[in-house]
């Protein structure tokens, strides 16, 4: 369903879709095949994989690792967390992965709240208590702001950085359009996708 949804949208955007396949794990060959087309890969800007499958991430990779193609690839973050992958080969390899639920950790604001969390709670917050506060954050400021009729208000500001997560943006919606993509640079995640792309 996300691999349909993820088509529609970039077609609608005037994108061409070249190869559109459901990969299952008896069918690895046919991945392999069409990975080891360096013709086919030299006319690709992106590969998109839907997949949330340890093997099916490891043969992918691998694949990629011999063919030596660095075309950018986007997957879910589920992959971060398959211990058959490093975080060098998703580097070398140009990964990028969907992350909702991304956070720097190095940001001030995140360990501020981790700490705080921390001395009251002792335990570490897992990501719905930083959902939790960033997003009372948000909409405390918005009703603040805005008053109890906060959606145009909230349109209108369009992008807006988050406090613990990485910003919102309501333009023209009721849900948050802003979704981090990540990837990384130098063993270390940053934020692919930036912000004044936002429409």
């Amino acid at each position: 369903m996300l691999a349909t949804r993820y088509r529609d949208s970039i077609t609608l955007k005037g994108f061409a879709v070249t190869q559109f396949e459901k990969v299952a794990k008896d069918k690895l060959k046919n991945m392999q095949k069409l990975l080891s087309d360096s013709a086919k890969l030299l006319g690709v800007n992106h590969i998109f994989i839907a997949a949330n499958d340890q093997v099916i991430a490891a043969n992918f990779i691998s694949q990629m690792e011999i063919s030596k193609f660095s075309t950018p690839v986007i997957t879910r973050q589920e992959w971060l967390q398959f211990p058959l992958l490093t975080f060098e080969q998703f580097e070398r390899r140009n990964v990028h992965f969907i992350n909702p639920d991304y956070i720097d950790y190095d940001n001030y604001a995140v360990q501020s709240f981790r700490n705080t969390f921390l001395k009251k709670a002792y335990i570490i917050p897992e990501i719905y208590a930083f959902q939790g506060y960033d997003m009372m954050r948000f909409f405390g400021n918005a009703l603040k702001n805005f008053g109890n009729v906060f959606g145009p208000g909230l349109s209108a500001q369009g992008f807006t950085r988050g406090y613990t997560l990485y910003g919102y943006n309501f333009t023209n919606s009721n849900s948050n359009l802003f979704v981090p993509i990540i990837k990384f640079e130098g063993n270390k995640m940053v934020v692919a996708n930036s912000v004044d792309q936002i429409k």
